[in-house]
């Protein structure tokens, strides 16, 4: 009875753990999914804008393109900050199911063996790419910010 109860629990614990690590990829879709989705709407009101400063510039002034020029960035900015933490945050989640499952498979899976996940796969990780892209947009994010002036008035002055 002991060695049953105990065999069904390594199976509900490894099933829990294949299903954390499931979501986390989800997750981590779902994030890319939406970041993609500010993109696009903070591009496209941006460019709307500039482009109808360029119709009617009495409409609206440089000072508008301007204040939205670097309302988008900062919010590019805090947007890609936030994934940051949430990336970083799910790859630690998911390397502490890694371990547990490895762990559990070593204990009670017979042929049934995992190694653990080795730095040297590091960049074969979507997160790692994802990290790496939110670090390019926060750099380009802030020199926009920085450099809004500048902009507006190359491109529509």
């Amino acid at each position: 009875m002991s060695s049953e109860l105990t065999k069904e629990l390594v199976i509900e614990r490894y099933k829990f753990i294949q299903q954390k690590q499931m979501h986390l990829d989800a997750a981590l879709h779902a994030n890319i999914t939406l970041l993609v989705k500010v993109l696009i709407g903070l591009f496209s009101v941006v460019f709307a804008i500039a482009t109808y400063h360029l119709k009617e510039p009495e409409s609206v002034t440089q000072e508008t393109v301007l204040l939205l020029l670097e309302g988008a960035s900062l919010l590019m900015l805090f947007v890609s900050i936030f994934f940051f933490l949430i990336t970083i945050s799910n790859i630690f989640s998911w390397l502490g199911y890694r371990n547990d499952e490895v762990e559990l498979l070593n204990d009670f899976g017979g042929a049934l063996q995992r190694q653990k996940p080795k730095l040297s796969n590091f960049l074969a990780w979507q997160e790692t790419w994802f990290s790496i892209s939110l670090v390019l947009f926060m750099l380009g994010a802030y020199t926009v910010w920085q450099r809004a002036t500048e902009i507006v008035v190359l491109f529509l002055g």
